[in-house]
């Protein structure tokens, strides 16, 4: 790889991330959810925040353990053998899932 070629990939990836850091900080300036909680979450902070129990929050958060299509889930990540949580894909899950519309496919 010659150097404008990297040079390219790099500013194309520059790119990339710059508008993944926009469209966070407008997903944050938008709703002002959670201010007070760092960017990666427990799953304790997570059910303090949405006020849940550790069985909801297990039946909430997408895992291979829990492939249920019927909802939308969490998405999480492990660090080693802990499971965590992007505040923004909490938030996202929260706008996702108001007003009843949290991919639930059974008619009301």
């Amino acid at each position: 790889m010659n150097i404008n070629s990297r040079n390219k990939r790099l500013n194309t990836l520059k790119c990339q991330l710059d508008n993944l850091v926009k469209e966070h900080k407008e997903i944050m300036d938008e709703t002002q959810m959670f201010l007070n909680y760092p960017d990666i979450l427990t799953g304790e902070q997570v059910q303090e925040i949405l006020g849940i129990k550790r069985t909801t929050y297990y039946s909430l958060i997408d895992t291979e353990a829990n492939k249920d299509a019927t909802y939308i889930k969490i998405p999480v990540f492990r660090i080693g053998t802990k499971v965590k949580v992007l505040k923004r894909d909490l938030i996202q899950f929260v706008l996702d899932s108001r007003g009843g519309q949290n991919g639930n496919t059974e008619a009301e």
